[in-house]
């Protein structure tokens, strides 16, 4: 793990943490207002929790990615976000044959489906992980020019 960080590097990553602080307890509290006022849920059983996670999770990667504060050497970086993608593609991949195969639905109720949760999942996994390459790219043709 790269720990020399310079100051902007700390400060960005400060507040890349404080608006995930805010997102997650925004998501919650939207999550909370939708269920207590029309019993609406994100997503059936426990997947609302974890697709919120996951959104703040994916929003704070792309955020140091982009910022240039992720704590990673180059080769750690690659492997997480090629990882990254390829088990995004793997839900995608379970949601379509779910969809296809086992004519799942999109929603259950007042609540989008678990396929649709896998759907998302998958689609989160592989932007964040397709950012990061997508910035690798621009800054090596950059440093070309």
């Amino acid at each position: 793990m790269n720990k020399n960080l310079d100051e902007r590097q700390e400060q960005a990553r400060g507040k890349i943490f404080k608006r995930a602080v805010f997102i997650f307890i925004g998501l919650l509290l939207v999550e909370a207002l939708l269920q207590s006022l029309f019993e609406i849920t994100f997503f059936e059983g426990a997947w609302s929790k974890l697709i919120i996670v996951l959104i703040v999770i994916v929003t704070m990667a792309v955020e140091t990615d982009l910022s240039d504060s992720f704590p990673l050497t180059e080769k750690a970086r690659i492997l997480l976000h090629s990882v990254l993608i390829a088990a995004g593609l793997a839900a995608l991949i379970a949601g379509i044959v779910d969809i296809a195969v086992y004519n799942e639905l999109l929603t259950a109720g007042k609540a989008l489906s678990q396929t649709t949760a896998l759907l998302l999942m998958g689609c989160l996994f592989v932007f964040g992980g397709t950012v990061y390459f997508v910035k690798l790219i621009k800054n090596k043709k950059l440093k070309e020019e």
